[in-house]
């Protein structure tokens, strides 16, 4: 049920994205009213979208996973049903041009000549031209680059404040950040940690030094209750298999976190005492997932020389069909496309310098193996794995042989 109570532009937005099943931080940005540039009416308008299903992305190209039915070089259709605006290839309301008096007319005559003398002038002059002084450099840069209007000041502020707040929601929705958080909130409380570093102080409110130190304390001990609930209620997640009742926990949970959320947000934690607690997270996550691929790769060395060869090559097959996706799902926009475009503009002919490659291809093996460097995903992750388990045979080898051919060319 999407909530009627909002504001009328932001309603319409949940509306759009409800049927387009996304909304870009860039049009949320751009029809978030002034007054909505607060934290808990950012998280009403989260809390909206999550419950009509609606994802926030940064443009169109994250978007290609959660779109059915399309293929990987696939682009979202970026129409509406409604009568709202239309959006370009970015994801992004087009603007209507406003309409202008009429152009000014270009140079003519001995005008246009002279301008273009000048102009060559004063490109035969640039290369020439030393510039040692420091404050002259800086101003030479500074003249190049156009200022902003007022307009845009006060669009990419709204933007910066409204990502920070949607930035710090999502951190702290977390039991992990959340417990981090009110540790630190702790020494502060006990005097551990110095309160000004700490804490970001309003100077425009009365007193809010001293409303945030009597609010810690409170704010704290009603989110270790609500902690506590929630590791109650995972592990009874744990042992029951009902889809309504592990529905309605789940729930509870997400509805603790948010509560939790709001309540360490009351007391300003600054935003680079939240950061790292993203950083943190982060790396327990990569740790435990290379534990489960450990494991994973122990494992396997054991069971796979126990099965049968017709369920060895299935399973081979498997895992070459699995590659293939993901070397599929990097689209056309890979770094070696990158790099060969760059070539390009720059005058170089690609397949030429591909082909002298090609020729000194061993050399180049060589000397990466003697500095120790690195390869692709594949062939730096996957095929080492496969080869380890048991699973990289000789029919495997030319089908990855054939996959390098249809995808980098005969000279891979």
């Amino acid at each position: 049920m999407i909530a009627e109570d909002l504001h009328p532009t932001l309603l319409e937005l949940v509306r759009s994205g409800k049927r387009r099943r996304y909304v870009t931080y860039e049009e949320l940005n751009t029809l978030l009213p002034d007054e909505f540039v607060d934290p808990q009416r950012i998280d009403k308008i989260l809390y909206q979208l999550e419950v009509v299903n609606v994802h926030l992305a940064e443009s169109y190209r994250s978007l290609r996973p959660i779109l059915p039915n399309q293929g990987h070089n696939a682009k979202p259709d970026m129409r509406d049903t409604g009568d709202g605006p239309e959006y370009d290839e970015n994801g992004l309301p087009i603007q209507e041009p406003a309409q202008t008096g009429a152009a000014a007319s270009p140079p003519e005559g001995e005008e246009l000549k002279e301008l273009q003398r000048d102009l060559a002038h004063a490109f035969q002059e640039a290369p020439n031209r030393r510039i040692d002084d420091p404050v002259r450099m800086y101003l030479t840069q500074m003249g190049e680059i156009s200022l902003l209007t007022r307009e845009e000041e006060i669009r990419l502020a709204k933007k910066i404040e409204t990502t920070r707040m949607i930035f710090r929601r999502r951190v702290l929705e977390n039991d992990y950040a959340i417990g981090s958080a009110a540790e630190i909130l702790e020494l502060v409380d006990e005097g551990e940690l110095p309160f000004d570093r700490t804490m970001k102080i309003s100077t425009a409110e009365v007193d809010a030094k001293g409303k945030i130190a009597a609010r810690i304390p409170y704010n704290l001990k009603t989110v270790r209750k609500l902690m506590e609930l929630n590791r109650q209620d995972w592990a009874a997640l744990d042992q029951t298999s009902r889809v309504g009742e592990r529905q309605r926990l789940q729930g509870d949970i997400t509805r603790r976190r948010r509560k939790m959320a709001t309540l360490i947000e009351e007391l300003s934690l600054r935003t680079s005492k939240v950061q790292p607690l993203l950083k943190k997270l982060l790396t327990y996550v990569s740790r435990d997932e290379a534990r489960h691929t450990g494991y994973g790769v122990k494992y396997l060395k054991h069971v796979v020389p126990t099965l049968p060869e017709r369920e060895s090559q299935k399973i081979q097959d498997f895992a070459f069909e699995t590659t293939r996706s993901l070397m599929a799902s990097r689209g056309n926009d890979t770094m070696r496309d990158r790099l060969m475009q760059a070539w390009a503009d720059a005058g170089v002919d690609p397949g030429e310098v591909m082909r002298k490659l090609a020729q000194e291809r061993d050399l180049i093996a060589e000397q990466l193996a003697r500095s120790g460097g690195r390869y692709g995903p594949v062939s730096g992750f996957i095929i080492p794995t496969l080869r380890a388990i048991g699973l990289y045979s000789e029919r495997t080898a030319g089908y990855f042989k054939q996959m390098w051919t249809e995808t980098q060319g005969a000279a891979a």
